[in-house]
């Protein structure tokens, strides 16, 4: 699904034709396209997909219902994760974005909005559940977030386990083992997946 920019004065509505000319799907290469895009009547066979998303802001998408005015509308749904055509479909976007800040600044309730749209990577691919709403808006819940924090507590999980694992090749550590059963006290604990998010591991012999 595309999103077309509209704004309050009719008298830009020239200049924003000019401006938006990116988002005509005959700029890419139709093949491409069918390959890597989700047309609005193609229906996801998973819950997440990977997205292209944009902060509602009345003064490009025009005024609306408060149900869609904190949300991100969908641009497009992908159908895989092909960086060289994602970074090609995203930068124009990126840099209209840019080019209209002065334009489309202040936001009416995200203070840093400035800051987050003259970023080169404002659009990028994201984790998203896809979201229909009433008043016929598509809209995305990013669930990047959390895979990040699942990828820090994997590496800090991975690092501790490496630790306990140098300990227990020591030669103390494995005649400690041999005698006792059991493995010393500074490698006895072996950090597992098991409660991974709140830093939780679990004694091991």
């Amino acid at each position: 699904m595309t999103e077309d920019y509209s704004d309050d004065n009719d008298n830009d509505n020239d200049n924003d034709n000019d401006s938006n000319s990116y988002f005509d799907i005959d700029d890419y290469d139709s093949d491409d396209y069918e390959e890597n895009v989700y047309d609005c009547d193609e229906i996801s066979p998973t819950k997440y997909n990977i997205v292209l998303c944009e902060l509602f802001n009345n003064k490009l998408h025009g005024n609306t219902n408060k149900e869609v005015i904190n949300h991100y509308l969908l641009i497009n749904s992908m159908k895989k994760l092909d960086l060289d055509f994602i970074d090609s479909w995203t930068a124009p976007l990126n840099q209209d974005y840019i080019d209209r800040q002065q334009q489309i600044t202040p936001h009416n309730f995200i203070r840093n909005y400035k800051n987050m749209i003259t970023q080169q990577n404002y659009i990028k691919p994201e984790i998203g559940e896809i979201i229909n709403l009433s008043s016929g808006h598509t809209v995305c819940i990013i669930k990047t977030v959390w895979l990040r924090v699942i990828q820090r507590a994997w590496k800090r999980l991975f690092k501790e386990r490496k630790q306990v694992i140098q300990i227990r090749c020591r030669v103390q550590s494995l005649k400690h083992r041999e005698i006792t059963g059991w493995w010393p006290d500074n490698c006895r604990y072996w950090p597992s997946l098991q409660g991974l998010l709140t830093n939780r591991g679990r004694i091991v012999g």
